[in-house]
């Protein structure tokens, strides 16, 4: 069989093809959903062309990454191909040529893990199991390595530049402006459901008039609004420390336990409060509010600090100065923040005096200001 290849992300390694870009006219194919994830769409050819092989894959990826949209294809396929699918693990035994298409299964209790785990070391049931990359137990560990011996791992990530493109020429259904991939890649960071809401949030903002595109400073200089809306109830409804993490982010906190963990109050007597800040970046990363690398996408960012009350801002970023302040840190980013207050003493005094001095050093303008 094939084994589909390990992917640093959907996009990874391809530029999109002059026709996917293009084509306006021709109808949509059928894993264009899959538009810029390359090793999702060569996976699904795969079946498509193949579906009799005894196929097992693993695949992990954050929220909103295209789990869904690939296995749903996937099943697709395998129904074309007359095989039963199977989307729910059922209490009988499976018939030979059943399919198993799982979605979500770090949601199953241990006993399907299980189950399943030992279906996979079978090797004789075709498999494709889907799953965030956090929570995993040791039960998902096992079911993923019980695969990986003789399976494949289809790891999906954020898009690429040529995928974010490819994406917008789907939106679009031309060859996306320059301008409007550049945008959108800085906005979303390639999150590949972020990349498809921003645009067509974007395309509804611009309204039919689609050669706005294409003129400088067509781009709209808000980002949209509704978008920005549903984002910040997303955030807001994960659980509390979670929140308060990607806060703390959004207002300027850096990725650095030593300023997160007092910031957020998880120090204790002994030093602790590392393990916790880790476990609460992957659990915002696997909800697909945070890049691989623990970074807030900007429009993530803009929509909680536009949901955080003002009072909590200037805490927030009073508290990170003084953290900042005592460690020797860089103070420029709160100091920023505190511009347009009014505090008073002698702390916030020292903040603007060494975020000045900072901000000067750097040749920044807001210098004087400070």
């Amino acid at each position: 069989m094939s084994v589909t290849a390990r992917s640093a992300g959907p996009g990874a390694g391809s530029e999109p093809s002059r026709a996917e870009q293009a084509a306006p006219d021709r109808a949509p194919e059928r894993d264009g959903a899959l538009a810029g994830a390359t090793a999702a769409r060569r996976l699904y050819r795969e079946i498509v062309t193949d579906p009799a092989a005894p196929r097992r894959v693993d695949v992990v990826g954050p929220a909103g990454h295209g789990k869904t949209v690939l296995l749903d294809l996937v099943a697709d396929a395998y129904r074309a191909s007359g095989a039963v699918v199977l989307r729910a693990l059922p209490p009988e035994d499976l018939a030979a040529d059943d399919v198993l298409v799982l979605d979500d299964v770090h949601l199953l209790p241990g006993a399907d893990l299980r189950r399943l785990r030992d279906i996979a070391l079978a090797r004789t049931q075709r498999l494709v199991v889907a799953h965030r990359p956090w929570p995993s137990g040791p039960d998902v560990a096992a079911l993923g390595g019980a695969i990986a011996a003789g399976g494949a791992l289809l790891v999906l990530g954020a898009l690429d530049r040529p995928g974010v493109a490819a994406r917008a020429a789907r939106a679009l259904r031309e060859r996306p402006p320059v301008p409007l991939v550049d945008h959108v890649q800085a906005q979303t960071a390639g999150l590949p459901a972020l990349v498809d809401r921003f645009l067509a949030g974007l395309l509804d903002q611009i309204g039919p008039d689609r050669t706005r595109l294409e003129r400088p400073g067509g781009l709209p200089s808000r980002p949209p609004q509704q978008l920005v809306q549903q984002l910040g109830y997303a955030v807001y409804g994960m659980e509390q420390r979670v929140r308060e993490l990607l806060v703390a982010l959004a207002l300027g906190a850096p990725r650095d336990t030593e300023v997160l963990v007092p910031l957020l109050g998880l120090a204790d007597a002994a030093g602790g409060g590392i393990d916790e800040i880790d476990e609460l970046v992957e659990e915002a990363r696997s909800a697909g509010h945070l890049t691989a690398d623990g970074a807030l996408p900007p429009i993530v960012a803009t929509a909680i600090r536009q949901r955080v009350p003002g009072a909590r801002r200037l805490e927030i970023r009073r508290t990170l100065a003084e953290i900042e302040l005592d460690r020797g840190g860089s103070v420029l980013t709160a100091a920023r923040g505190l511009l347009d207050t009014v505090p008073t003493g002698a702390r916030p005094a020292a903040v603007f005096v060494a975020g000045a001095d900072e901000a000067a050093r750097a040749g920044d303008p807001v210098a004087g200001r400070l």
